[in-house]
C-alpha cells in the first residue's frame, strides 16, 4: 500500500464496514507496546505521510469524521508494515504424520488427552508460543538434529489461534489456525506443519555483536593472568581482551603466592564482563634459632647465626644448623602458608671429640690451647672438637713454646715440646713482681738486655708417622717353607686393612711320575706360587710409630711342574687355605717403614693331583699349611 495515495481516497462513499475490519486488525496490532511506539515514530519521520496529513487538516468542508478514518487508516497501513518481521508461509495438517500419537513423542494434557502437534518450521531460535489461557501450550522442544529446525509445539484440542514471539524479530499475534483446518480447530493426537519465515529483519539479526570485553583486576598487580591459554598484558595490575560468546578458563600466578583458576561465560555484548581476582599469600613467616651461636642454613643456603627470620613458600625444606669441630643437626619441615606464622628452634650441632698427648722437655709447662689452661705437661687432653688449635706452653726460666694441633676425630693428636732456656712470660711475670717490691733507686739503671734465644728447631709438634688412612705397598721374602720373594697392596681405611698379596716360591720339588703302559718313569720338577687377600684392624701405638694388624684371610697355593727334559707338558695341581696371623709396622719415617708378617695356614680344600703329590712327598703340605714368616720393606701413600 502506498501512503502517497492517502489524500485520493473518497471519504464519501467510505465503506464503514470495510474499515471497521481494519480496525479490528489494528486493535489486534496495537497489543504490542513496541510496535505503537513504531507507528508514531513513523508518522512524525515519513515526509509523504507528514505532509498528507497536513493536507488533510486544511481548511475544507470535511468534517472531523473524515480526518478521523483518514489518520486511522495511515496508522493501519503502519502496522501492517511493522509486523511483516514474522510471516507464516504455509499451515495444514499433516494427516499421515503420527508424531503426535506414537512412542515418546504423546504429550497428554490436563485431563490425560493426548495433544496436537504443531512442527514449526524454521531457520532460527529463541521463538516464544502462546495458544491463549483456556487452552494453553503443554510443552515446546527444539529438534536440534533437524533441517530445516523444527520446533515442537504440543497444545490442547480446540486451540483456534497461536501468538509467536521473538525477541529481535518481533511478534505474530493472534494467528488463525482454524482458516486453513476442516474442523476449525487443532484435533487431539494429530500432527501440523506451520512454515514459518521472517522479514527483513533477519539481516539485522545476523549483524548483531556476538562479543564482549573481558576485564581483570588483579591483586598483586604484577600477577599473570591467561584467558583461555592465552597470556594478557597486564598493565597496573588490571588486563582485558575482547573474547567471542563463549565459557573460557582463565589462570592468575604471582610468586609468592596460590595459582588460582576459575572459569567465565561470555555473553552481554552491551557491557564488560569485570574478574576481581585477589590471589591468597604462599608464603609463611618463619622464624628459625639454633643454641650455642650456630650457623643456621636452609635447602644448603646459610641464612644466618643463632637466629633468622624470613619468608618461606609452600613446600618442604631441610633445615641445618652447623658449627666448627660439631656434627650438624638437621631437620625436615614442611611449611604451610595457611598455618600462618611459625617458629622453629633446631638442636644445637653435637661436637666432635679427639684428645691431644702433650709433652715437653722439661716436664711441668703450664699448657694452653685456644687460650684456655687446661693442665701441666705431660698429659693427655681429652673432648677436645676436631679441628686446629693453638697451643701454648709456659714454664718459669724458659722461653714460651708455641704451636698447633689438628685434631680428629677419635684420635690422639700428640705433640712433644723441647723447650729452651731463656725468659718467658712465666719469668716475665715473676720478674716484674720482684721489682714492684724493690724500693726504687734514686739513678737510673741501665735497662738490662733482653738475652737473645734462638728459635728451637723443634718449635712444631712433632708428625704422626702412620695415619689411620693410608695406601701402602710393600716387598720382601719369605724364608719359611716356599723360600720366596712377596709383593703386598694394601689400604687403611680409618684403621680397617685390606690387602692384597703374591708370593713367587724359589724353593721346588722333584717328583717322578709313572706310566700305567710301562715301567719308564718320567721326572718333574715344581714349583709354588701363592696370592690371596687379607683383611684385619690396625691398632697405631708408639707415637704412631708403630702399628700392629690382626689380620685373617684366604690363600690359593698353585704348584706347577715341567718334565725334564721329556715332552709331555707340564703338571699343575692347586690347594686353597685359610690364614691367621698379624702384621707388624715399624715407621722409619713418614712413608718408609719395616714390616713383619708372622702367619699361620690351615688347608681347606686340595685338588686330586695336590693330594698324591702330598702323600708322597711332604714338602708340598708345607706350602699349603703350617706357619710362615714374611719381612720386608714398607712404602706408604
Amino acid at each position: 500500500m502506498s501512503f502517497d495515495r492517502v489524500s485520493e481516497i473518497d471519504f464519501d462513499h467510505f465503506d464503514l464496514d470495510q474499515m471497521t475490519t481494519k480496525i479490528d486488525l489494528l486493535r489486534l496490532g496495537l497489543k504490542n507496546f513496541l510496535f505503537s511506539r513504531k507507528i508514531i515514530a513513523k508518522i512524525l519521520a515519513e515526509p509523504i505521510i507528514f505532509i498528507t496529513f497536513a493536507q488533510i487538516l486544511e481548511p475544507t468542508t470535511m468534517n472531523i469524521q473524515k480526518y478521523i478514518l483518514t489518520l486511522l487508516f495511515m496508522l493501519l497501513a503502519t502496522v501492517q508494515m511493522a509486523a511483516q518481521g514474522l510471516v507464516v508461509k504455509q499451515f495444514y495438517h499433516a494427516e499421515r504424520d503420527f508424531t503426535a500419537n506414537s512412542g515418546s513423542t504423546i504429550v497428554l494434557d490436563a485431563n490425560e488427552q493426548p495433544c496436537a502437534l504443531i512442527k514449526v518450521r524454521t531457520n532460527e531460535h529463541g521463538f516464544t508460543f502462546d495458544s491463549g489461557r483456556l487452552l494453553p501450550i503443554e510443552k515446546t522442544e527444539e529438534q536440534t538434529k533437524s533441517h530445516p529446525l523444527e520446533i515442537y509445539v504440543w497444545v490442547q484440542s480446540g486451540a483456534k489461534r497461536l501468538s509467536i514471539g521473538h525477541k529481535q524479530l518481533g511478534n505474530l499475534y493472534d494467528y488463525d489456525l482454524g482458516q486453513h483446518l476442516r474442523s476449525g480447530a487443532l484435533e487431539a493426537g494429530q500432527t501440523y506443519i506451520l512454515e514459518l519465515v521472517s522479514g527483513e529483519v533477519q539481516t539485522i539479526v545476523k549483524q548483531a555483536r556476538t562479543s564482549q570485553y573481558v576485564v581483570f583486576q588483579l591483586t598483586p598487580p604484577d600477577a599473570v593472568v591467561k584467558l583461555d591459554g592465552q597470556m594478557l598484558k597486564t598493565i597496573d595490575g588490571t588486563a582485558q581482551k575482547l573474547m567471542p560468546f563463549g565459557s573460557y578458563q582463565y589462570t592468575v600466578e604471582a610468586p609468592d603466592y596460590k595459582l588460582e583458576v576459575g572459569r567465565i561465560q561470555v555473553n552481554d555484548p552491551d557491557s564488560a564482563h569485570t574478574v576481581r581476582v585477589q590471589l591468597k599469600p604462599d608464603i609463611a613467616q618463619i622464624t628459625i634459632s639454633v643454641p650455642d651461636g650456630a650457623e643456621i642454613w636452609v635447602n644448603g643456603e646459610k641464612k644466618g647465626v643463632g637466629s633468622w627470620a624470613g619468608n618461606l613458600g609452600a613446600g618442604m625444606y631441610i633445615l641445618e644448623a652447623k658449627k666448627a669441630g660439631h656434627r650438624d643437626t638437621q631437620r625436615s619441615v614442611t611449611i604451610d602458608p595457611d598455618a600462618g606464622a611459625q617458629t622453629i628452634t633446631l638442636d644445637a650441632p653435637r661436637p666432635i671429640y679427639g684428645e691431644a698427648d702433650i709433652t715437653s722437655e722439661p716436664a711441668m709447662a703450664d699448657i694452653y690451647i685456644d687460650g684456655q689452661q687446661v693442665g701441666k705437661t705431660p698429659r693427655i687432653v681429652p673432648k677436645l672438637t676436631v679441628g686446629i688449635h693453638s697451643v701454648k706452653l709456659v714454664r718459669s726460666g724458659y722461653a714460651d713454646y708455641t704451636g698447633t694441633l689438628t685434631i680428629k676425630e677419635g684420635e690422639t693428636a700428640s705433640l712433644a715440646a723441647n723447650m729452651k732456656k731463656g725468659a718467658g712470660s712465666a719469668g716475665a711475670a715473676a720478674a716484674a713482681t720482684t721489682a714492684a717490691k724493690q724500693p726504687k733507686q734514686k739513678e737510673k739503671q741501665p735497662k738490662a738486655e733482653k738475652p737473645k734465644t734462638e728459635k728451637s728447631a723443634d718449635t712444631t709438634p712433632s708428625k704422626p708417622l702412620m695415619k689411620p688412612t693410608e695406601f701402602y705397598v710393600s716387598i720382601g721374602a719369605q724364608p719359611i717353607s716356599l723360600l720366596g720373594l712377596t709383593a703386598d697392596v694394601g689400604v687403611y681405611l680409618k684403621n680397617i686393612n685390606i690387602e692384597g698379596f703374591y708370593t713367587l716360591g724359589l724353593a721346588s720339588e722333584t717328583v717322578y711320575w709313572g706310566s700305567t703302559n710301562s715301567t719308564a718313569k718320567y721326572e718333574y720338577k715344581y714349583k709354588p706360587m701363592v696370592f690371596g687377600l687379607r683383611l684385619g684392624y690396625g691398632i697405631l701405638l708408639a707415637n704412631r710409630r708403630l702399628r700392629i694388624t690382626p689380620q685373617a684371610g684366604i690363600a690359593a697355593v698353585t704348584v706347577t711342574g715341567k718334565e725334564n727334559g721329556g715332552n709331555n707338558g707340564s703338571s699343575h695341581a692347586n690347594s686353597m687355605s685359610g690364614t691367621i696371623g698379624a702384621r707388624v709396622d715399624f715407621a722409619l719415617a713418614r712413608h718408609i717403614g719395616l714390616y713383619l708378617t708372622p702367619e699361620y695356614g690351615i688347608a681347606l680344600s686340595k685338588s686330586s693331583v695336590y693330594k698324591e703329590l702330598q702323600a708322597d712327598y711332604n714338602k708340598f703340605g708345607k706350602w699349603n699349611s703350617g706357619f710362615n714368616v714374611r719381612l720386608g720393606l714398607r712404602v706408604s701413600f
